[in-house]
């Protein structure tokens, strides 16, 4: 389709130039008209005038003069007025007609489409397959749609990346962005009454705001510091993280009100941990509370109870702070959260366990990696090769299935897994791999 109305625009662009061409064509012509033959007609006038007054050589002298006069003002006279009109044209703020593929690009991804570019924009519209959300009671929605990796949603026909969308208004009707942006959403969705379902939708999602933060694109700003042209490319799942993380730090410092208290009087640890990305200062406190108490801490890092990607990296930052390396509980967390190359949790995981010891890592690896194999689980094997690379360490029991007779489309996916590479970014993330 993009295509299409790209050749459109250039039959438009075409057409327009041959006009204009043409109305060059009949300026000149007038120009002439008036600046030579005007005055040329007057000076036979005169000339007629004078010749019939018994005057002629006078006339013909008085013919030649205005003659010369209209070839000056021809020669110079007007192609100055021409350049000094077309400087004070330039000078105009030029009126750009849009062309029919922006316009289309708009309409399927309002702003991040030009944002994007339209590599990324063919990709995600017209190469991404798309699945319309099934509901627990078997609902299908006719409104919402999401592609395979979990990344993209299709609202109402219109694309948007999840990673920077954190929140919408159902009153308005807009969607708003990590970077301080509001998106007005179609009216058919208020016609289908489709906003409580795309706001249900995003509440389920995790990490989800019904109000604009108004310094939404500041936090954006000390995020992808730098990198907004690179954005196409980013890991947007940790930058996403990064972004909730100063949100957090200055919605829920050391002076907000109410106090976070990590455990309550019961010994039970604050549900919010598993709702929502803490501060420093309220990651700080729960360290403090767990500490040498076992109950509370597996509490803590029960993986199950985490609502979203960017709430397991609570989880990780704790392990972190609690630097306890010979903890078997909070390796078995870091490695749950290697399920998913593309999720926000995941390089946070990986940076975690490299401080553990390399032989403790190997072994829970070749555990893993047995485990992931025999279960079919490509997507968690990807995660498992990726921090073996990272780690410098071999994994004994791949080896030997890469050695073996063995057919399949997991011992396949193992083998081109391990040939890829690993592609860094500014923001620290290196989940993105080509071949």
């Amino acid at each position: 389709m993009r295509k299409f109305l790209r050749f459109l625009d250039k039959l438009k662009k075409n057409a327009k130039d041959k006009h204009a061409s043409f109305w060059k064509k009949v300026t000149d012509f007038i120009n002439i008209s008036i600046f030579m033959g005007l005055p040329v007609g007057m000076g036979l006038v005169v000339y007629c005038g004078l010749a019939n007054a018994g005057k002629q050589a006078l006339g013909i002298l008085s013919f030649l003069i205005v003659t010369m006069i209209a070839f000056y003002l021809e020669t110079y006279i007007v192609p100055l007025f021409h350049e000094v009109h077309e400087q004070y044209k330039e000078d105009e703020p030029e009126e750009v007609s849009e062309s029919m593929e922006k316009r289309y690009i708009k309409r399927k991804m309002p702003y991040f489409g030009e944002k994007f570019g339209t590599e990324l924009f063919d990709k995600v519209t017209e190469k991404e397959k798309y699945l319309p959300l099934i509901y627990a009671d078997g609902h299908t929605s006719d409104i919402i749609s999401i592609n395979d990796a979990d990344k993209w949603v299709c609202i109402d026909g219109q694309y948007f990346p999840l990673d920077l969308i954190y929140g919408y208004n159902l009153g308005n009707n807009e969607l708003y962005t990590v970077d301080g942006r509001s998106i007005k959403l179609s009216d058919n969705i208020v016609k289908k009454q489709g906003r409580y379902e795309l706001k249900t939708f995003l509440e389920k999602r995790g990490c989800f705001r019904e109000n604009k933060i108004n310094k939404a694109g500041t936090y954006y700003n000390r995020t992808f510091a730098g990198h907004d042209t690179d954005l196409p490319k980013a890991d947007w799942a940790k930058g996403r993280y990064f972004w909730e993380k100063k949100v957090a730090n200055e919605l829920h410092g050391q002076n907000s009100v109410p106090a976070f208290i990590p455990v309550d009087e019961l010994r039970r640890v604050n549900p919010e941990i598993f709702t929502r990305v803490l501060s420093k200062h309220e990651l700080s406190k729960l360290k403090q509370a767990v500490s040498g108490e076992e109950d509370e801490l597996l509490q803590a890092i029960d993986f199950n109870r985490y609502a979203n990607e960017f709430t397991l990296c609570n989880g990780i930052e704790l392990i972190r702070l609690l630097n306890n390396s010979n903890y078997e509980p909070g390796m078995d967390f870091l490695f749950d959260c290697l399920r998913d190359i593309d999720e926000a949790c995941f390089q946070v995981a990986v940076s975690a366990l490299t401080r553990f010891p390399a032989d403790k890592v190997k072994e829970k690896l070749e555990e893993r990696a047995r485990l992931a194999y025999e279960s079919g689980d490509a997507i968690h094997l990807a995660g498992l090769l990726y921090l073996a690379k990272e780690m410098n360490i071999s994994i004994d029991y791949i080896e030997n299935i890469k050695k073996g007779d063995f057919a399949g489309e997991v011992r396949e996916f193992l083998v081109e897994e391990q040939e890829k590479e690993p592609v860094a970014f500014e923001l620290g993330g290196n989940a993105y791999l080509k071949q």
